[in-house]
C-alpha cells in the first residue's frame, strides 16, 4: 500500500480546486451552450517522453519513446479528435514550427518503423498506426483497422474535473546511427506535435474548434569507445610471444601495439584488449594483425562481434583477407573479437645416399638399397614431385608414419611431416642388397625437426677391391676361356 503525504498549503491548494470546479460547473449550467462553445479553446495537448531511461544513449541503440495525447478539463463535454502527428527527427529550431522549417543539424536519426504501436482507440477499436517518413519530418496517422481506405480520428472525451486527464499514447522507437559533428557526446533534440487541421473539438451543440500543440525531448549520444579483443592460438601450444597491432582509418588508438601469447603458456596476457575513442560519426575502418608471423608458421584470422552491432562489416571481409587481419568497416563502437591462429609448416627430412666404390671392380656393385623413413607424425602425400636431375625419389607410403624409397647413388628420398600439434621426430634405417659393403651414417638416431624447419642424413656405403678384379665383365670373360684352355692342354700332357 502506498500513502502520499501533502502539507497543509497542498490541502488548501486541492481543496480551493475543488471549489473553483463546482464554482466552474454551476457558471456552465447558467450560460448557453452556443455561447460558451464559442468561447472556449480545445483542450488537446500533446507530450514526448522515454519509456524508461533518459540516457545518455549509444550510437546504434534504440530509444524508445512515448507521445501522449490529452483531453482535459472543458466546462462543458466536448470530444477531442485526433488525426495524425508529426514527429521531427533532430532539428535546430527554437519550437515546432522552427523545426519543421529548418533541415536537421547533421546527426543521422531514425525512426524503427515496425516498433510503433498505440494504446488509443476509435469506438472502442485499436486503430492501426501509419507512418510516413518525410526527411526529418515522421508523419502517423491513425486508421481504423477495418476500414484503411475511411482515415478516422482516434477519440477523447473531455473531463469533468481539471485534475482528471484522459489520454491514450503511441510507443516507438528512435535511433542514432551517426553524429554530425566529432565530438565524444552530441546533443539530439527532437520535437512532436500536431496543427490546427490535425486536430478537432466538437462540443456537444456541433461546435468545431481545432488545436494545435507541441513539446520536446533531448537527450544526449555518446559515441562509445570499441574494444577489440584479441586472442592467440598456437595449434601446437607453442608459448613465444607474438605482436599483434591495431591499425584505424580514424579515431584515437590507445597502445595498438601489443605482444600476447597462448592460453597454453600461462603468460601474462593471454588476451589483449585494443581500445579506440573518439571516433568520428562516418566510423572507423580497423584492422587486427601480427607482424612479424613466427617462422614456421602460417596464420589466419577469423574476425567477429560480441553483440550485433548496425553498420559494421566484418564477416565478409575477414573471409575475403583472412590471410592479413581481422577487417572491420564503419565502426562507431562496441566489442568484437579476433582470434589468430598460427598453424606449423610441415618439417622436412631429406635422406641422401652415397656410394664409394675403391679400386677397380665396380661393375659387380648393385648401387641400390631400400631407405626407410620413420617419424612420429603424419608424413604429407604429397612430397616434391621428382623432376629429371634433381635425384629426388618418389618413394612410398606404407602408411602415415612410414615412407620407402629405392635410392642409388646421389638420390634422395624426402618427407614431408605434420607438424600441427608437435615437433616432428623422424629417423631412417636401410638395406643393403649387395654383400661386402661398409655403411656409415647419422640417419639412425632420431632428430627433432621444429615447424617448417629442415633436417638431412647421409647413407655412405663403401665397397673396396684389392687389384685382382681389374678386368670388366667382358675381361673376365675371356680370362675363363683362358685359363679353360690351359686346363685342357695340361690334362692332355699327363694323360
Amino acid at each position: 500500500m502506498t500513502y502520499s503525504i501533502q502539507t497543509a498549503s497542498q490541502r488548501g491548494a486541492y481543496k480551493r480546486s475543488i471549489v473553483l470546479s463546482i464554482f466552474l460547473a454551476a457558471i456552465v449550467a447558467m450560460l448557453p451552450g452556443q455561447v460558451l462553445a464559442q468561447g472556449l479553446n480545445c483542450p488537446i495537448n500533446i507530450n514526448v517522453d522515454f519509456q524508461g531511461s533518459s540516457g545518455p544513449f549509444e550510437l546504434n541503440e534504440d530509444i524508445p519513446m512515448q507521445v501522449s495525447f490529452e483531453a482535459g478539463f472543458s466546462p462543458i463535454p466536448v470530444e477531442v479528435q485526433i488525426d495524425t502527428f508529426k514527429y521531427l527527427l533532430d532539428c535546430d529550431g527554437l519550437d515546432f514550427d522552427q523545426c519543421q522549417a529548418t533541415p536537421p543539424v547533421g546527426n543521422t536519426v531514425e525512426l524503427i518503423e515496425s516498433s510503433v504501436s498505440t494504446n488509443c482507440t476509435f469506438n472502442g477499436v485499436t486503430p492501426a498506426v501509419l507512418v510516413t517518413v518525410l526527411e526529418n519530418a515522421v508523419t502517423v496517422r491513425f486508421d481504423v483497422e477495418d476500414d484503411l481506405t475511411n482515415p478516422a480520428s482516434i477519440v477523447l472525451d473531455s473531463t469533468a474535473l481539471p485534475l482528471d486527464v484522459n489520454s491514450c499514447d503511441v510507443f516507438f522507437d528512435v535511433r542514432v546511427t551517426a553524429l554530425g559533428g566529432i565530438d565524444a557526446e552530441s546533443q539530439i533534440v527532437e520535437w512532436t506535435g500536431f496543427g490546427a487541421t490535425d486536430t478537432r473539438c466538437v462540443f456537444e451543440d456541433g461546435t468545431i474548434s481545432g488545436s494545435a500543440d507541441s513539446d520536446s525531448i533531448s537527450f544526449s549520444i555518446v559515441n562509445p569507445n570499441a574494444v577489440f579483443w584479441v586472442t592467440k592460438d598456437f595449434t601446437d601450444d607453442n608459448k613465444s610471444e607474438v605482436d599483434v597491432h591495431l591499425r584505424c582509418s580514424t579515431g584515437t588508438v590507445l597502445n595498438g601495439d601489443f605482444s600476447i601469447t597462448d592460453p597454453a603458456a600461462n603468460g601474462i596476457f593471454p588476451t589483449v584488449g585494443f581500445i579506440v575513442y573518439g571516433i568520428p560519426s562516418i566510423g572507423a575502418n580497423c584492422r587486427v594483425f601480427e607482424d612479424p608471423i613466427p617462422s614456421g608458421y602460417s596464420q589466419s584470422y577469423e574476425a567477429s562481434a560480441r553483440a550485433a552491432v548496425q553498420g559494421v562489416d566484418y564477416d565478409e571481409l575477414g573471409e575475403l583477407d583472412d590471410d592479413e587481419g581481422c577487417f572491420y568497416t564503419a565502426v562507431n563502437g562496441g566489442e568484437y573479437d579476433c582470434e589468430i591462429t598460427n598453424r606449423g609448416e610441415p618439417a622436412m627430412f631429406t635422406v641422401n645416399k652415397e656410394w664409394v666404390v675403391g679400386n677397380t671392380g665396380g661393375d659387380f656393385v648393385n648401387e641400390e638399397a631400400v631407405v626407410t623413413i620413420r617419424c612420429n607424425n603424419r608424413i604429407r602425400p604429397n612430397a616434391p614431385v621428382p623432376e629429371p636431375g634433381d635425384g629426388i625419389v618418389a618413394g612410398t607410403l606404407l602408411n602415415p608414419f612410414t615412407k620407402i624409397g629405392s635410392l642409388g647413388d646421389g638420390e634422395s628420398l624426402v618427407a614431408l611431416v605434420d607438424t600441427t600439434t608437435k615437433d616432428a621426430v623422424c629417423f631412417a634405417v636401410e638395406k643393403i642388397n649387395q654383400s661386402g659393403v661398409e655403411s656409415v651414417d647419422d640417419c639412425q638416431k632420431q632428430r627433432t625437426i621444429e615447424p617448417g624447419g629442415k633436417s638431412e642424413c647421409t647413407f655412405v656405403n663403401t665397397v673396396f677391391f684389392e687389384g685382382i678384379p681389374t678386368l670388366n665383365q667382358y675381361g673376365m670373360a675371356l680370362m675363363a676361356l683362358m685359363m679353360l684352355g690351359l686346363g685342357m692342354i695340361g690334362f692332355r700332357r699327363f694323360g
